[in-house]
Order: C-alpha cells, then sequence, then structure tokens
C-alpha cells in the first residue's frame, strides 16, 4: 500500500510542478467588480481603470472578464500590456491565457518596442518564446525603415522578423519589393528569398536571393541578377555593392550592356569603381560593339572601361593582353587595343595585325580613324608593313617609316609611305598573266589602289624602282625586310576571336608575363592602362 501510495505522489508530481509553474492573473486594480451569470459562473466582471499582473506582464484596460478558474483573461477598450518593462502592446481587444501564456490582440492593434514599432488589425503573442505573428497585413518601422507584408513573424528576443507575401521594405533611399523576408531590428540587415525588386532614385534591381545591410549600406545578391543603373544593364550569378565606395563584384556569367553607346561586355569576373571612373570584366571576357552596319567581336583577357563622372557613359574601351576582334570588313590583333566612343577611334598597340579586305597592316602601333560607322583612314607609325597576296607564293608589299592609309567604303584607295619607303608589286596584263615584277625604293611614296590592285605609284624622292621580268627576280629579294604572313591568326567569324595559334615576336613576351585568369584582382589592376 506504502508503494501505491509514492507511485502515485510520483506520478501527479509532474502535474502538480505544471501547476505550481503557472502563475495566477492578479487582479491590482479596479473601479467595480461584479458578477453576471450570464457570462458565466466563474467570471468576474472588472470595470474602470483596471489594471492585471501576470509575472512579468501587466495590462491595462476599461473593463475585463477575469476567468479565475480558467486563470483567463478577455480585455476590452484601450487595452495596454507590458512585458518586461521593454515591450508594449495596445489594442481594442485582448483575450489571453496565463496557463499559456498566449495573447490575441485585436483592432487598432500596435506592438512597439525600443527598436519596433507594429501595426496590424489582428496579432498573436506567445509570451513562453516572446515571438508575435500576424496573418491579414501589418506595417512595421524600424528606424528609416517602413516594412509592410501579409504574413509576418517578430521574435522579440532575437530582434527577428520574418515576413511572407506581398513584402515591401520602403527607405529613403529605395524600395523593395519581395516574396519572402527576414529582418534584424538590430543590426537593419535585410535577407530576402525568391524573387525580389529593389529601386532607388537611379537604379533597379531584381534578384530571388541575397542580403542587405541597411545600416554599412552593403549588399549581396545572388541567382538571377539584374542590376538597370541608367542606360546600363548588368547581368551576374551574384553580385556584391559598396554603396559607400560605390564599388562592385559581380561573379559568374557577367553580362553588361550599355544601350547609350551600343555595347556589350561579357565575363566571368567584374568589378566597378564609380569614384574612380572605370569598371572591368576578365575571365573569358569578350565585347560586342553594334551599329547600324555590322557588328565589331573583341576578346581579351581583360575588357577595362572608363566612364564619364557627370553622366556614367562609356568613353574609353581598354583591352589587354591576346586582344583580337572581328567585323566582316576589319579584323585584328594586338598586345592591348583601346577604342574611344567619344569620335570613334581604334587604337592597336604591340606589334599589331590588322586585316582589311586582301590586305595585312603591321607596324608598331596602329590608330583607326572611322565616320559615320565607316573606316576613313589609318595611321600606321614605325615599321609600317602592308601584304596582299598574289598567288599563294607570292606577295605585294609596302613597307616604310610610318604609313598612312585611305579608305572609301570601307575599302583602301590610297597608302601615303614616309620614310625608306619600299614596295614589291607583281604586275599583270589585261588577261591576268604575270608581265613582271616591280620593286621600288624611295624617301617618300604615294600609292594609288582599286579594287586591292594598285594602278598607281608616285614615288617623291631619290626613286629607285626597276622593273623585272619574273624569271629575272631573285627569290631571296622577293620578300622586304620584316616581312611576316599571319594570316593563320586571321579570324574567319566572331568564334575566331578566341584562338591564338602563333603569336608575332612583339606580342610573345607579355603573354608569357601575363595570366589574368589566375591572377587576384589587385594584381589585375596594378597592371591596368591609366587614362
Amino acid at each position: 500500500m506504502t508503494k501505491l501510495v509514492v507511485f502515485l505522489c510520483l506520478l501527479l508530481l509532474p502535474v502538480w510542478v505544471f501547476t505550481q509553474e503557472r502563475a495566477r492573473i492578479e487582479v491590482v486594480h479596479a473601479d467595480e467588480w461584479t458578477y453576471d451569470k450570464n457570462k458565466g459562473e466563474d467570471i468576474t466582471i472588472i470595470r474602470g481603470n483596471a489594471l492585471f499582473k501576470h509575472e512579468a506582464a501587466f495590462l491595462y484596460c476599461d473593463s475585463a472578464y477575469l476567468n479565475e478558474n480558467q486563470n483567463s483573461l478577455d480585455a476590452f477598450s484601450n487595452v495596454h500590456v507590458i512585458d518586461n518593462d521593454t515591450l508594449h502592446l495596445w489594442g481594442d481587444y485582448l483575450k489571453y491565457n496565463g496557463n499559456s501564456r498566449l495573447a490575441v490582440m485585436q483592432r487598432n492593434v500596435k506592438l512597439k518596442d525600443p527598436s519596433t514599432e507594429l501595426y496590424t488589425d489582428t496579432l498573436y503573442y506567445d509570451r513562453n518564446t516572446g515571438s508575435a505573428y500576424y496573418t491579414t497585413g501589418a506595417e512595421i518601422f524600424n528606424g528609416e525603415n517602413v516594412l509592410n507584408s501579409i504574413f509576418g513573424y517578430y521574435f522579440t528576443d532575437e530582434k527577428l522578423l520574418f515576413f511572407k507575401d506581398s513584402v515591401e521594405l520602403v527607405n529613403p533611399d529605395y524600395r523593395m519589393y519581395c516574396d519572402t523576408l527576414k529582418y534584424n531590428t538590430n543590426t537593419e540587415v535585410v535577407y530576402f528569398q525568391g524573387p525580389a525588386d529593389i529601386f532607388n532614385e537611379n537604379n533597379r534591381m531584381y534578384c530571388e536571393n541575397g542580403f542587405y545591410d541597411t545600416k554599412k549600406d552593403l549588399a549581396r545578391f545572388s541567382k538571377k541578377v539584374v542590376l538597370f543603373y541608367d542606360e546600363q544593364i548588368l547581368r551576374a550569378d551574384s553580385l556584391f555593392y559598396d554603396n559607400n565606395t560605390e564599388y562592385g563584384q559581380a561573379f559568374r556569367n557577367v553580362i553588361i550592356t550599355d544601350t547609350s553607346q551600343n555595347i556589350e561586355v561579357r565575363g566571368q569576373y567584374s568589378e566597378y569603381h564609380r569614384n574612380e571612373g572605370f569598371s572591368f570584366v576578365t575571365d573569358s571576357a569578350f565585347a560586342m560593339l553594334f551599329d547600324d552596319r555590322d557588328t565589331l567581336f573583341l576578346h581579351a583577357d581583360t575588357l577595362l572601361t572608363y566612364f564619364n563622372d557627370s553622366t556614367q557613359e562609356a568613353e574609353r574601351l581598354f583591352a589587354f593582353y591576346k586582344a583580337k576582334f572581328f567585323r566582316n570588313d576589319l579584323q585584328g590583333m594586338a598586345d592591348s587595343i583601346a577604342y574611344s566612343f567619344v569620335d570613334s577611334t581604334i587604337s592597336l598597340f604591340y606589334s599589331p595585325v590588322l586585316w582589311s579586305e586582301e590586305n595585312q597592316l603591321t607596324a608598331d602601333t596602329i590608330f583607326i580613324y572611322t565616320s559615320g560607322q565607316r573606316i576613313r583612314s589609318m595611321r600606321l607609325a614605325n615599321a609600317a608593313f602592308i601584304i596582299s597576296v598574289d598567288e599563294p607564293s607570292n606577295f605585294n608589299q609596302i613597307s616604310g617609316g610610318e604609313m598612312h592609309a585611305w579608305f572609301i567604303d570601307n575599302a583602301l584607295r590610297r597608302v601615303d609611305v614616309f620614310g625608306n619607303a619600299q614596295t614589291i608589286y607583281y604586275l599583270r596584263d589585261e588577261e591576268d598573266v604575270l608581265a613582271g615584277i616591280n620593286k621600288a625604293e624611295s624617301g617618300d611614296m604615294k600609292i594609288w589602289v582599286e579594287d586591292n590592285k594598285v594602278v598607281r605609284i608616285a614615288y617623291l624622292s631619290n626613286p629607285h624602282a626597276p622593273l623585272y621580268p619574273p624569271e629575272k627576280f631573285p627569290e631571296a629579294e622577293r620578300v622586304l625586310k620584316g616581312f611576316q604572313w599571319l594570316d593563320q591568326e586571321r579570324p574567319a567569324d566572331p568564334a575566331g576571336i578566341f584562338s591564338w595559334r602563333i603569336a608575332p615576336e612583339g606580342i610573345r613576351h607579355s603573354l608569357d608575363a601575363m595570366q589574368p585568369d589566375t591572377m587576384g584582382a589587385d594584381a589585375l589592376r596594378q597592371k591596368m592602362p591609366q587614362p
């Protein structure tokens, strides 16, 4: 019998402890206590300046129904709850259970703690976990941030807000719309998942995952990232941006489109330095420059763009290390290439090679001047050389210290040669039979071309221009000094810009020294050409 009593005591002990842990709701003050059997035998009606206490929580209201048996309370009109001296809850009607410590506040609900204010029609509050939630929409104020959503949770201890369905975050500097959002009211960091649109005065951002630190003004976005800024569009797998320094990084599948300059740049990594006025793309970088007539495709290890400080429009594009481009009427390669959007000038540095129709042009540096999306002229500075094929084993050649080449409708029409001008030309009769070989030398020279054939040569100083019968011209003299035929490098289509088979001697040294795909961003920036 004794064992049975002990067993029953042990069995009932958890229940007794459980009930002892539940403090009773106390009436601290009221003007009137009444009982109405119609309201229930266990109901005490409290009226006038009512104040209740439950553990560390105080409740004020105009009137209430207190059920001491169930340890529950229904409070009416001007309801105000203070929990742990920090959290305040207002509303028109409250239903509270002292045993479960669960509260439901309805109509004109306001929740306030030191950092946050929340407004809704119905709010469920759990004092056990310090969490509140709503299902009918709410507006939350935190500092300069205003948040709205249909569903939401607020974990008051962790200072964490969780929002779902039609989420809106409004800040003086931006607006955000998304499906799911978490917000830490202490750190003011926003975490979001699912489709999200972010707007500010100049930009619009879309992504499906990320965070934004509203205090530090730092953000990282991922998954289908699209950034619209002014007339530029940036797409990437992920993006980091520091609004304080206006510095950004984009990672993987980067696409930058500038609609004002009709250019699109792609790569696997990009940096944006607004304060310093430049951005660059590297790792499989290439660009497409569009115009009404054609598209220029450009590839290099790194593509660097300098833009205007006020308009943010691109002004110059640099392509450096293994740069090669293709356009239907012009192809080229060089160690470095620069393009000016201001005057449409293309500059090729360090052993450049150009192909225009049947002509190959080389020099130490080449400048291409365009007008109305057409080639107007070229300047070949130092060690200038032009080659075209007469037949597979014979080459027409022009060399000199410097050349100016003139074009009409993108076709070579005249070449002015300055300093140590030399030519070798294979002359053919009307039936295309080789009639002789002309090897000429002169201080300066002018050459007129039609249909890629020389029709006239003017020797301007100290000319020497013998014409040799084909069989009398020595084989060893059929190429001029510096001759290098690089047709195997000429891109036949846009895909050819990614192929490098034989690098010219002047390019090879920098290719060996520079491996940008494996370099860090800091080292890469140190090697950037400066404006």
